[in-house]
């Protein structure tokens, strides 16, 4: 039961410290290039995949700021007005995609998310 302890613990700084690089190669990556908004959209990945919804909506809304028709960063932004509860701001930024980029595969991603909401709405 120890050893199993000291293995979780140890998973979880080793998942801790790629963490702390990750943003900080990103960050670093960011400052060589601010007009580049895919970093913007992988540092917003990483906080939403850790459930902090405000740091990755910051970085998503970064993004939209430097590339108004990303799809990727609508499509995120919109998963996290779902999960804050605004459906309303989320299904106006998936239509959005579905507007500009109607081919694209976040268009695609994007009208799977809308069928899945109105049948639970």
């Amino acid at each position: 039961m120890l050893l199993l302890l000291v293995l979780i613990l140890v998973g979880l700084i080793i998942n801790l410290k790629i963490r702390i690089k990750a943003i900080s190669t990103l960050l670093s990556a960011f400052r060589e290039n601010p007009r580049y908004p895919k970093t913007l959209i992988y540092l917003g990945l990483i906080y939403l995949n850790e459930g902090d919804l405000n740091s990755a909506e910051f970085y998503f809304q970064q993004a939209l700021k430097l590339d108004k028709t990303s799809g990727e960063a609508r499509y995120y932004l919109g998963e996290i007005y779902f999960k804050k509860g605004d459906k309303t701001k989320a299904e106006e930024l998936w239509q959005s995609i579905i507007y500009l980029s109607p081919d694209s595969e976040w268009a695609n991603k994007a009208t799977q998310r809308l069928f899945l909401l109105k049948r639970t709405s």
